[in-house]
């Protein structure tokens, strides 16, 4: 199997995923009697930072060049898992439960051969602190801070990760991959979109200043990767 522009990419929280699809069956996660790798047109295994195989980790199948849904399964015991179905080129995003601290893990524009095996890593979670203040530099009470997996540089709507309210003094703490997106929301404000990159400057650290609603947008170009305007 040939590998194109392969990506790692992470995030914590319940994964919102896809709303609006149709019920799809998740395969149940095979005890330790089973010792046999599960057999399909594309077979791989999760494995956390450190090497470790996760078991009973949701892994969803999407058709390359879109982001439609083809297939969903879970890990067996040893961390394997396998999808019957195999598009010609195709991305495998790994979610695992809320509880742990680990985020997604997306391998992203995979080709499809005679041997399409893959190997997705989750990655670790950080703790991030948002301060959301309006534009005079007040902080902004109680307004609701959206994380957002990123996958092509973009933010998915159908993939909210975490959420959470800003506090008096206008700060809120969230579990974020390192790569992610933000979206803050407060009434009488103009909603506010924001990327995120652990390695940045700051840290762990995002301040986000609210502009009146209605107002003119402001030019984030000059910015880079750090606009605020997705």
């Amino acid at each position: 199997m040939r590998l194109t522009r392969t990506r790692q990419l992470g995030t914590e929280g319940a994964l919102l995923l896809l709303i609006g699809v149709g019920t799809l069956a998740w395969a149940a996660m095979p005890g330790p009697e089973q010792t046999l790798e599960p057999q399909g047109a594309i077979t791989g295994e999760v494995l956390d930072a450190a090497g470790r195989a996760r078991p009973d980790v949701q892994v969803g199948l999407f058709r390359g060049g879109s982001l439609d849904l083809v297939e969903l399964t879970r890990t067996d015991w040893l961390g394997r898992f396998a999808f019957q179905q195999a598009p010609a080129t195709f991305h495998v995003l790994a979610l695992p439960e809320p509880r742990e601290a680990l985020g997604p893990g997306w391998l992203l524009d995979l080709e499809g051969g005679s041997d399409s095996r893959v190997v997705v890593v989750l990655p670790s979670t950080n703790e991030v602190r948002v301060e959301v203040l309006d534009d005079t530099g007040s902080p902004v009470e109680d307004a609701e801070v959206r994380v957002y997996l990123d996958a092509r540089g973009e933010l998915l709507p159908t993939t909210l990760q975490a959420r959470g309210r800003t506090a008096a003094d206008g700060t809120a703490q969230l579990a974020a991959p390192p790569l992610c997106h933000l979206e803050v929301i407060q009434e009488g404000f103009a909603r506010h979109y924001d990327s995120y990159w652990s390695t940045w400057e700051g840290g762990n650290r995002r301040t986000v200043i609210l502009r009146p609603e209605g107002a003119e947008p402001l030019d984030f170009s000059a910015l880079g990767a750090e606009r605020a305007d997705l």
